[in-house]
């Protein structure tokens, strides 16, 4: 067990919780020892600091306004109370979370291909699949998507569990890093020199981790071992060390997330003399820091996104809250304006009664006092028509930058039909298919720094169980032996996968391309989300050829005059399928 895995496995249970299983970290084996000095070490992550301190001032202004308009924080709170809040409507949180199931309702498809040994290729996509399953990668793909929302970037961070002897993927929170502000990040990936994550432990926790240094977290400490100590965890492509309060280095070594040179005995019955260097095979042709971003917005110039979605809708979501307050002033002075006479009424009976007509009681006017001199009621102007069109207006627009129009809009006065209902849905999804490519392209990036942990820590075979053909249990078996007979591994995400595809329009392209004779009954029913669709299809086989057959037991009639596959009347089963999707079961138009 090396220093890093033992430690990152203490840790998995989240960023500022270590539990897992007790144990003392091995020593630092010979191929991973770093002669870097501690001392210049702490120069490199002292300088790092200062070189991201202006900047992340700056972004977390923006995040922080980001976070606050998305939770509906629009104003200081010393400007209202509990009682008395501002009118607003948080349009921001409401197209955000339209948007975000749209734009991430795909699950990413690995696909690996191969010159040679294109069987065990077709193994590792399918421990792809397992392990983005076993991951909930597509719930952490969601997860970093809200995150580059919000504070301008995702990151995932993929490093290796020793208590699940497994790849481990988990999606920090972007404040937790320091990053390089002179770097980009672009489709070939952070082209900073070093990354920094913040992390917290308790010193009894570092003390099991880094036992070389417990002298040191005991003299900060002292007898209390429960105290929470904040360190920083700093990589590079080369190596990864550990830092508390920019003046001790906790530990270091090199990337372990690399098959390095090493020597080999020269045989088996050797008592093991080594002598020969030996190489194993890595995915990536140098070494990598183990994090993976996602910015959209960005034109080179910062590691986070240049615009943002929330940033670029603030004022007009400002002005929509203004234009509410607005009206609901109008309407309080419409409604509770009045004068009541002094002639008729002392000041108390006034009160009561201007209370009484407000609740929409009775109020009962001093005798000889004509009723219209005793109490009036006035109203002020009605707002024109232009105002209420202005909060239209100013919904479409932020739905519009969104790409949700689509989808948040309400029928148009007159009839609508549903074509045209989706040609806006679909000019929306074109839209949010920009943002899917960079979903991909961070998907992608996952997938090939899960196979490089594959090169390095399946040094055992790994067995996984997936659904297969007909959704039929297939066992696969990866190991580190197995992926070096591969002469090369071409690994991606299967293009237009992560594309969003609204389910009735698959379902109806679906039937149409059946009908055409350009899809098989099994495809169809998988395309239908029939439970079993080889079972579904062969009953249509007898249904169609022999329905006799689907009832063994039962004495059947002869059949009708004019049936056809079971179905009276109908000349293709499709279109019994295509009339039951469509709405009010009128068949969809079709292509032919």
């Amino acid at each position: 067990m090396s220093l890093y895995s033992s430690f990152y496995s203490n840790l998995e249970d989240g960023p500022n919780n270590i539990t897992g299983e007790d144990g003392v970290m091995g020593q630092l084996t010979p191929e991973l020892e770093l002669t870097t000095s501690d001392e210049e070490l702490l120069k490199m992550a002292k300088q790092w600091k200062l070189n991201y301190a202006p900047y992340e001032k700056e972004i977390r202004t923006a995040q922080d306004e980001n976070v606050d308009y998305w939770r509906g924080v629009h104003f200081e709170a010393e400007s209202y109370s509990r009682y008395n809040k501002p009118i607003q409507e948080n349009r921001i949180f409401a197209d955000i979370e339209t948007f975000l199931p749209i734009a991430t309702r795909q699950r990413p498809e690995p696909l690996v291909s191969a010159e040679e040994n294109s069987e065990e290729a077709d193994q590792v996509a399918k421990m792809l699949l397992f392990q983005t399953d076993r991951q909930k990668l597509s719930l952490k793909g969601k997860k970093a998507t809200r995150y580059w929302a919000l504070y301008f970037i995702g990151c995932a961070k993929i490093g290796w569990s020793e208590v699940e002897n497994d790849i481990k993927t988990t999606i920090l929170k972007p404040t937790k890093l320091i990053l390089d502000p002179h770097a980009t990040v672009d489709e070939d990936g952070y082209s900073g020199s070093y990354v920094g994550e913040r992390r917290e432990a308790t010193a009894a926790e570092l003390e099991k981790q880094f036992p070389e240094k417990k002298k040191e977290i005991k003299e900060r400490v002292g007898k209390k071992k429960g105290t929470k100590m904040r360190f920083t965890e700093w990589w590079t492509n080369d190596f990864v060390f550990w830092t508390l309060d920019d003046k001790l280095v906790l530990g270091k070594l090199r990337n372990p997330h690399w098959n390095y040179k090493t020597k080999k005995p020269r045989s088996i019955l050797d008592d093991g003399d080594l002598t020969e260097d030996f190489q194993l095979k890595n995915h990536f042709k140098i070494p990598s820091m183990p994090y993976r971003f996602l910015t959209v917005f960005n034109i080179g110039d910062r590691p986070h996104d240049s615009a943002n979605l929330i940033q670029q809708n603030i004022p007009t979501q400002d002005r929509l809250n203004e234009r509410h307050q607005q009206i609901d002033k109008n309407v309080r002075g419409m409604n509770a304006g009045g004068m009541v006479s002094g002639e008729a009424f002392s000041q108390s009976e006034a009160q009561e009664a201007a209370d009484a007509v407000e609740r929409g009681d009775w109020v009962l006017v001093p005798p000889g006092v004509p009723l219209n001199e005793a109490f009036s009621r006035y109203t002020g102007v009605a707002l024109p028509p232009d105002v209420f069109n202005n909060v239209l207006d100013m919904r479409g627009q932020m739905d519009n930058l969104f790409g949700i129009h689509g989808t948040t809009r309400g029928e148009r006065s007159g009839p609508e039909t549903l074509g045209g209902r989706m040609l806006l849905k679909n000019a929306d999804a074109d839209r949010i298919t920009f943002i899917s490519d960079y979903l991909e392209q961070f998907y992608d990036d996952i997938f090939n720094y899960w196979v490089q942990m594959m090169y390095v820590y399946y040094s055992d075979e790994h067995i996984a169980t997936i659904l297969g053909e007909g959704k039929n249990p297939e066992k696969i078996k990866i190991s580190r032996a197995m992926l070096n007979d591969i002469p090369s591994l071409l690994v991606s995400v299967r293009e237009g996968s992560m594309i969003p595809k609204d389910p009735m329009l698959k379902r109806n392209e679906a039937v149409q391309l059946y009908q055409l004779g350009a899809l098989d009954p099994i495809t169809l029913h998988e395309r239908l989300d029939f439970p079993n669709p080889h079972e579904s299809a062969k009953r249509l086989y007898l249904w169609q050829n022999a329905p006799q057959m689907l009832f063994p037991d039962t004495e059947l009639p002869p059949p009708v005059e004019g049936q056809q596959g079971g179905a009276v009347g109908s000349e293709n089963p499709a279109v019994a399928i295509n009339n039951a999707l469509s709405p009010n079961g009128a068949p969809q138009a079709s292509p032919a």
